[in-house]
């Protein structure tokens, strides 16, 4: 058995090389385009580590971020500026002032635009995203698996020195494949942590089960979105009390406490119409194509005639069928979700409401301070009802299925 293995390896070998040889010049030695077989493999792996280089400085530089450190004067002075731009809108909203084309209509489209711009003052562009993070590095060590099988593959046929030159290769691949398994393990346990300290604790499972999830980075985006406005927030307050006396100053308060109201409500809904218009229709689309493959290998398992042709046909489909039962229960998780959400955005748009007549009202200062002062316990509240149930995977099949359809989702 082991002979006829190395002599299947060695024609594969030789075949490989005779094919790369038709495309190198004609007067080309075998030994020449054995080199330049191998010189090229050594490019690959210089290739890899080239690609992976600016994907380790993400990685350290999300490790080494320290997201609970957010300067929030510079945060509520950006704010305060578009305080008069989106108080104009709302105006119109409540007035239906607003008009789409020669008919009126609401605002929402305008003031969503606005509330865009004010969430890169506040959070600086930075989306918190391990999940996109992991999945690349995933990514990058199934890369790194297929260069090193290509490598064993050419060491056979070769002089003892090039053969250890691809065996340096392919210890290169493993130093780098180790690191990259390391990377991983660091960012799910950091991410960990920080839920810890918003008082939310997952075990390593769920962690993987939320990275494994194309609303991963979502869910993130949120923590992110309540753990700065929460300090914002409580810097705010100090200032109502170090400034209550100057009337303009609190005016602008108002203002940008209600900013920071309707930002958590536009994070809200982005992540709903997510939910809607991306993953649910595409997990559908999935489902259409996988019971299109299916009725496809049963009307061809009909008509074949080999007991070997057959049984493949029915392992496609059993592969198939699978593959649907995990998407019914993804599709219920995201719809699970989409419904804590609208409970979560029901709490926030009241408190969107109070915070608007406040602002207009501007005469009771202790008015938004009490509001103020309920703020913590209401965004823990909010906070709560949008954060799912994280259920660990029953099985190995069942964790890479969600993987491949949370790759799919979010690569499309």
């Amino acid at each position: 058995m082991n002979k006829f293995k190395l002599l299947t390896s060695i024609l594969l070998i030789s075949l490989s090389i005779s094919i790369y040889s038709q495309s190198s010049d004609q007067g080309s030695s075998w030994w020449d385009n054995t080199k330049k077989f191998i010189k090229d493999s050594s490019k690959n792996i210089t290739e890899i580590v080239a690609k992976n280089s600016s994907l380790d400085e993400e990685v350290e530089d999300l490790l080494n971020k320290d997201s609970n450190q957010v300067n929030t004067i510079n945060k509520i002075d950006g704010i305060r500026d578009y305080v008069a731009k989106y108080a104009s809108l709302k105006e119109k909203d409540i007035a239906n002032g607003c008009r789409n084309g020669f008919s009126k209509g609401n605002c929402r489209i305008q003031i969503d635009k606005v509330l865009e711009d004010i969430e890169k003052i506040v959070f600086d562009g930075e989306i918190i995203s391990y999940s996109k993070k992991i999945r690349q590095l995933k990514e990058r060590i199934i890369e790194l698996e297929e260069e090193k099988a290509n490598l064993n593959e050419r060491k056979f046929g070769v002089t003892d020195e090039e053969e250890a030159a691809l065996i340096k290769q392919i210890s290169d691949i493993d130093v780098l494949t180790t690191k990259f398994s390391r990377y991983i393990e660091l960012l799910e346990k950091d991410l960990q942590i920080k839920m810890k300290n918003l008082g939310i604790r997952l075990s390593k499972d769920q962690i993987e089960v939320m990275t494994s999830r194309v609303d991963g980075d979502d869910l993130a985006k949120s923590i992110a979105i309540f753990d700065i406005t929460k300090q914002i927030s409580n810097t705010l307050g100090q200032l109502m009390e170090d400034n209550s006396f100057s009337s303009n100053a609190t005016t602008k308060y108002y203002g940008v406490y209600l900013i920071l109201s309707e930002i958590l409500g536009f994070a809200q809904r982005e992540y709903i119409s997510k939910i809607e218009k991306a993953y649910i229709r595409k997990l559908d689309l999935y489902k259409q194509s996988g019971y299109e493959s299916i009725n496809y290998s049963k009307k061809q398992m009909q008509e074949a005639t080999m007991k070997s042709s057959k049984e493949a046909f029915q392992k496609n489909i059993e592969a198939e069928e699978f593959t649907i039962k995990v998407i019914d229960i993804y599709k219920g998780i995201l719809m699970e979700q989409k419904v804590q959400l609208q409970n979560a955005l029901k709490i926030t748009d009241e408190k969107i409401t109070v915070a608007y007549s406040t602002y207009k009202t501007a005469s009771n200062s202790a008015a938004l301070m009490s509001i103020m002062n309920d703020t913590q316990s209401t965004f823990n509240q909010i906070l709560d009802m949008q954060i799912p149930d994280i259920i660990p995977f029953d099985t190995k099949e069942l964790e890479e299925e969600f993987r491949n359809l949370s790759d799919k989702l979010s690569s499309q």
